[in-house]
């Protein structure tokens, strides 16, 4: 599977670096946290411009400094370890690193990885016909190797059915539960109204981070086709006590005081803060881990318009 594999990206959100629930040494620093360290400075740059022409240099300039970073280590020892996180990262072409890996690293195991890193990190950057290609072509080549617990086709088929029903264009799963005053929750209910699902602990300080937005967002919509709804890891009390601290007065579903609890079970969310948004027909419209204001915002205003465009013309009916 050569450089075949590597395409344009397509532009989508960057994000805040997010909360984790509950290699090799170089002569004079290691490679993973250079790597690390360098693309959370892409993020605060990237973040901070607002012309579309400097963003796209910026993107260029980095994706050129990773990729000549990662040249050579890739085929060793700390390949595991930069995979992890080259996977997550956006915007950034990172496909002639992943394909070193994938040709010539010595270890079958260590290749059927990165085809699965890379299959990951072509579907949160919406390439799914890539992401899809890539799943097909390692659970032919390397689907009875062993993964985790698991096989790399088990762990295929996991990756392909979240890049199906759950990200960007999937329409919604059902979706059910309680909310933290007991009350039965049903996200089918919120049919016809954009919802921004926030998924969220006070335990989280980039959770926290969000709570003046999610509070201006809740007042800029006010009386129009918009439900924030948030779904909680803490404990019921630490949750009540939270939105009273912090005013957020929205509603909250309360999932079991958990991260793994059955509604982000549902949506296989694994980083907190999450957000995903549903359009008003409940098509899932967009999915990040932390907070781009700018994106998120601008996203919320089309669809919120769209959804009451829509009342309207129903109520004249």
């Amino acid at each position: 599977m050569k450089s075949s594999i590597a395409r344009p990206l397509v532009l989508i959100t960057i994000f805040a670096l997010p909360c984790a629930p509950g290699g090799q040494q170089e002569k004079e620093t290691k490679v993973s946290p250079r790597f690390a360290a360098a693309y959370s400075q892409f993020v605060k740059e990237f973040r901070e411009l607002n012309d579309d022409g400097a963003r796209r240099e910026l993107i260029r300039e980095t994706s050129q400094q990773l990729n000549v970073m990662l040249k050579g280590r890739l085929s060793g020892p700390e390949a595991d370890e930069l995979l992890k996180q080259m996977k997550s990262v956006r915007l950034l072409h990172l496909q002639p690193s992943f394909v070193e890996a994938i040709d010539d690293h010595p270890s079958p195991l260590v290749r059927a990885f990165a085809l699965l890193c890379f299959a990951e990190y072509s579907g949160v950057n919406e390439r799914r016909d890539t992401c899809l290609a890539t799943l097909g072509f390692l659970k032919q080549q390397y689907g009875r190797l062993k993964y985790q617990q698991t096989t790399f086709a088990e762990a295929a088929d996991g990756a392909k059915y979240f890049f199906t029903h759950l990200s960007n264009g999937c329409v919604a799963p059902a979706t059910v539960g309680e909310d933290v005053d007991g009350a039965p929750f049903r996200l089918s209910d919120y049919r016809g109204k954009v919802v921004m699902l926030r998924f969220w602990g006070d335990w989280c300080p980039a959770c926290r981070a969000m709570y003046d937005y999610e509070r201006d967002v809740v007042g800029r919509f006010r009386n129009q086709p918009f439900a924030l709804i948030g779904v909680n890891s803490d404990s019921r009390e630490r949750c009540k006590e939270a939105q009273r601290r912090s005013n957020l007065m929205w509603r909250t579903v309360w999932d079991g005081g958990d991260t793994r609890g059955p509604v982000s079970s549902v949506f296989r969310v694994e980083q907190w803060p999450t957000i995903i948004v549903i359009d008003a027909e409940g098509v899932i419209r967009f999915r990040s881990t932390g907070l781009d204001r700018q994106k998120l915002s601008r996203l919320l205003d089309v669809l919120v318009e769209e959804a009451a465009q829509k009342e309207s013309a129903v109520a004249r009916r």
